[in-house]
């Protein structure tokens, strides 16, 4: 999944001739925070909300004089690079560019949601549990042995530093099965240390009715 298949087609774009009113219109239409400006097909940059409260609303936005936050992904960006792009990032939406820079649309909270819906490790439903180990002990392969010893499949795994501690991982496993009991059972025989499980059959209907609420939610 690339940054140009993750576009909100919905969402316009400013021109520099737009006066700072419609922008702070669309901008309250569309709930974001931030807009492209485009001149000729090509990126000139973003403009914010905060930036624009600031100016007379008849003013046009070529005529603003601060400078616009330049930021942009390419359009063959992966989504996990786009993620990261995205958090360190100012702006509530990233507009894409081709090689040339021209302008192809934007990226979104919500279509980016979207787009990581269509990944098995989000809409297939499994168990999660999380382990906390020292960097050093941190081997992909003997999880994925562990897991596949007991005849189930790893669909996603995610690592995340221990907050205060420097040395130590949390690594966070979702597997296709959702009784864990075999797969912690040898984690345990191995001496992993398992911090979170979430594994109860009961809890899925009502875990996926949020998940369609959220769904629902971020498509209003």
């Amino acid at each position: 999944m690339i940054a140009k298949h993750a576009i909100e087609d919905s969402i316009p774009y400013l021109k520099p001739t737009d006066k700072v009113f419609f922008a702070l219109e669309l901008m309250e239409e569309f709930k974001v925070f931030h807009l492209p400006v485009v001149e000729n097909e090509k990126l000139s940059g973003i403009v914010s909300e905060e930036q624009l409260l600031e100016v007379d609303e008849q003013f046009m936005l070529k005529d603003l004089n601060f400078p616009l936050l330049k930021i942009a992904a390419q359009e063959h960006l992966h989504i996990f690079d786009l993620m990261k792009l995205g958090y360190e990032s100012t702006s509530s939406v990233l507009p894409v560019i081709d090689k040339k820079e021209n302008y192809l649309g934007l990226i979104s909270p919500k279509s980016l949601i979207e787009c990581l819906h269509q990944f098995n490790f989000a809409r297939q439903i499994g168990g999660i549990f999380v382990l906390e180990m020292d960097m050093i002990q941190y081997s992909l392969a003997e999880i994925t042995r562990i897991i596949e010893s007991n005849k189930s499949m790893v669909l996603s795994v995610a690592t995340a530093e221990v907050e205060d501690v420097f040395d130590k991982i949390a690594v966070t496993i979702k597997v296709n099965t959702l009784d864990l009991t075999y797969i912690l059972a040898s984690f345990e025989r191995y001496n992993y240390n398992i911090t979170h499980v979430y594994h109860h059959a009961e809890q899925i209907d009502h875990l996926k009715d949020r998940y369609d609420s959220f769904m629902n939610y971020i498509n209003i």
